[in-house]
């Protein structure tokens, strides 16, 4: 009978040990996961209420980005840094559209665990809409990721200009 436990307990060992190695994420994986959290905080339902978007955006968006975060989107006449500024940009649209759709497509992924810096290079595409009308568009945009405190932070967002038709 101890030689059915003691197998059972290496039979377990060998396989919580396979699991953990299975299951732990590379950081690859970790960086594309946050572009995922992302893609949903700013996204925007329909009839979403403007002030709870805010709201909810600013917790979102504090997990998701470093608090010293540069961003650079050709429309805005300057780059601008800090969270308060991106969580007043990003709730914005949920005053201006009726919904809005965000995903970052053909991602490129570097990860430089040495200095705990990340790249990734994406096609961001949004499309939004508002009474009748419907916009899109598409761009590259890059993004540059720290580790802090074990979790990978968006550290600065430089979006490309539009691309002529």
């Amino acid at each position: 009978m101890r030689r059915r436990w003691a197998i059972a307990g290496v039979v377990l060992g060998i396989v919580l040990i396979g699991y953990a190695v299975l299951a732990t994420a590379s950081p690859e994986e970790l960086v594309s996961r946050r572009l995922d959290e992302l893609e949903r905080a700013i996204s925007v339902e329909p009839d979403t209420n403007p002030l709870l978007h805010a709201a909810r955006l600013e917790g979102e968006l504090r997990d998701i980005f470093d608090e010293e975060v540069t961003l650079s989107i050709p429309e805005l006449t300057s780059a601008r840094s800090g969270l308060k500024p991106l969580v007043a940009i990003a709730s914005k649209a949920a005053l201006h559209y009726q919904t809005l759709e965000l995903s970052f497509d053909s991602r490129k992924i570097e990860v430089d665990e040495e200095s705990g810096t990340a790249t990734a290079r994406v096609r961001g595409r949004a499309v939004a809409e508002h009474a009748a009308s419907r916009y899109a568009d598409e761009r590259r945009i890059d993004f540059d990721f720290v580790l802090r405190d074990g979790e990978w932070r968006i550290g600065s967002v430089d979006v490309a200009e539009r691309e002529s038709d």
